[in-house]
């Protein structure tokens, strides 16, 4: 088997994003270790979240220069023949998300085209990204397993996730994981 020699890609999903990029600074960069992997997201965050008010109030520190700046050098970029098979993806995913009357957004839809075709991993919690990542074999991590792997590789410490857990339920934004990241979290 050959050895990867860049590192992996790992594509966060809007919600994964925000729910996270407030308590890690950075979240996307390249995490050392072995395998190493590269935290990346797709320009059309940024759309996203010019278009939606409620993503600019609720998510306000986003819209910070550090924050911006960090999403515009770590941006997940398609071009050539790449781009072009990314645009068949997604194609063949969303029509399968329509056949099997999933919510999944046409960004989300993206995520998931762009990480097919760069061998990369989806980091979401939402169900239905989950079940077509599953369609079509393309590796997923939910908030517990980007956790995990950020506590393994000392980039998260269990005050850190203490922290992050609060600010969720402050929040009231509890990814699906949740209960799973408290009894893992409660095991450190």
């Amino acid at each position: 088997m050959a050895t990867r020699t860049s590192p992996r890609l790992i594509l966060l999903d809007s919600c994964s994003y925000f729910r996270l990029g407030i308590s890690f600074r950075p979240i996307l960069y390249r995490l050392t270790g072995d395998p190493e992997y590269v935290l990346k997201v797709l320009p059309e965050l940024d759309d996203e979240f010019q278009r939606n008010s409620r993503l600019k109030t609720k998510f306000w520190w986003a819209s910070q220069n550090e924050h911006r700046e960090e999403r515009a050098t770590n941006r997940c970029k398609l071009t050539g023949h790449k781009a072009h098979a990314a645009k068949l993806a997604y194609t063949y995913i969303r029509q399968y998300a329509v056949d099997n009357n999933s919510t999944v957004s046409p960004i989300d839809i993206k995520v998931l085209s762009a990480a097919r075709v760069l061998d990369g991993i989806v980091v979401t919690d939402d169900v239905g990204m989950q079940g077509i990542s599953d369609a079509f074999s393309i590796p997923c991590f939910s908030t517990l397993d980007l956790l995990k792997l950020f506590h393994e590789r000392d980039k998260a410490s269990p005050s850190e996730i203490d922290s992050l857990l609060a600010y969720w339920e402050y929040e009231k934004d509890i990814p699906t994981s949740y209960v799973a990241i408290k009894v893992w979290r409660a095991g450190l």
